[in-house]
């Protein structure tokens, strides 16, 4: 009878130990100004380029589009994890001085770890890129780019994520044809403009 005590005491532990991880890792989830539930915070972001998309006709802008342009990389900040984003990129000219260009949608994915909840992994958000814009600066082999987010979802912790999120950063261009890089801040549920 005493052993099967302790093996209750035991799955009692285990069960309260996960209840708690999953306690703080709600905290992130703040509501938004709309009255949804969505995270709130920011996370830097290196991503270095994966995909360079494949050239297509896109019906709505009756021009062509470069579909999955596609970046994976760490983050840091209050959403530490791996942001992955596939963009659709109006084709034109990127980082070489001449007119902006448009993103016209695309897809992002951002699991997220912490190191003080039990196991690391505490959700999932996801969603669609809405707009954004890529910039050509002086330097001819960097652009700025602006991208906003539409939260869709998420999973565990981030269960009926809503909201929006903006990226703002710097597309690097490899002139050697390496790859090349994005890096720039996500705030996530930041005030419409």
């Amino acid at each position: 009878m005493k052993m099967s005590n302790y093996v209750w005491l035991a799955v009692v532990c285990l069960l309260l130990a996960g209840l708690s991880g999953n306690v703080q890792a709600q905290r992130q989830m703040a509501p938004n100004p709309q009255g949804q539930v969505g995270p709130s915070g920011m996370a830097t972001v290196n991503a270095a380029q994966v995909s360079e998309g494949e050239l297509g006709f896109h019906y709505r802008s009756k021009s062509d589009n470069i579909f999955g342009l596609a970046f994976i990389g760490q983050t840091f900040g209050d959403f530490p994890g791996t942001l992955t984003v596939s963009m659709n990129v109006q084709t034109g000219s990127v980082g070489n001085g001449k007119n902006s260009t448009s993103i016209t949608g695309g897809i992002w994915t951002l699991p997220v770890y912490r190191t003080d909840v039990r196991g690391g992994f505490v959700g999932s958000l996801f969603g669609t890129i809405a707009q954004g814009e890529i910039v050509p600066t002086a330097n001819p082999n960097k652009s700025d780019v602006s991208m906003t987010f539409n939260i869709v979802g998420g999973t565990l912790a981030y269960q009926g994520a809503a909201g929006t999120a903006t990226f703002t950063g710097t597309l690097t261009v490899d002139p050697r044809g390496n790859g090349d890089e994005l890096e720039g801040v996500v705030v996530f549920n930041a005030p419409p403009d």
